[in-house]
């Protein structure tokens, strides 16, 4: 890919234009604006600078000093700044967001495969495993489960009329 190929789309300001029009004076190309509500990447920048807004607005109100009575003094941060718990440590981001089912052993070894947990048959040769058949254009299935065969190939359950494949 080169580096020339690319679309730089800007958040759209109503009617100034002012952002494009700086993008295009320092020499940027293929520049347009778009309105949030058709790109969810703008709509994501925009809440993520929106947080760091208000991250620097509380950094900045708790390390501004008094300046009005002519008193210079270091300024530390609170120490409520550098509490966090575990959920903001995702100490436990397994166990909050995990949906794994337990391992079981493969009992019955005279097949040439099983019945996965979720119930779609499984080959232990994975060249037998059929391919998800991907149509041009939108797709969407239900997804049972993710997985990996022993030889790293990626295998993915899913649903389609009720029956798992």
């Amino acid at each position: 890919m080169n580096i020339q190929d690319y679309m730089l789309i800007i958040d759209q300001e109503g009617g100034s234009h002012n952002t494009v029009n700086s993008a295009e004076e320092i020499g940027i190309k293929n520049v347009s604006e778009g309105n949030s509500l058709d790109y969810a990447g703008i709509r994501m920048a925009d809440m993520f600078v929106g947080l760091i807004s208000k991250l620097m607005q509380s950094l900045k109100t708790s390390l501004t000093n008094d300046y009005v009575n002519e008193k210079v003094e270091k300024t530390l941060l609170e120490t409520g700044w550098f509490v966090l718990t575990d959920r903001q440590l995702l100490q436990r981001h397994f166990e909050i967001i995990q949906n794994k089912l337990p391992l079981e052993p493969i009992v019955d070894d005279s097949k040439d495969y099983f019945f996965n947990q979720r119930g779609a048959k499984v080959y232990k040769d994975i060249t037998k495993q059929p391919a998800l058949c991907i149509k041009e254009g939108h797709n969407q299935y239900t997804v049972l489960s993710v997985g990996f065969s022993n030889t790293g190939t990626p295998l993915v359950t899913i649903s389609e009329d009720g029956v798992a494949y």
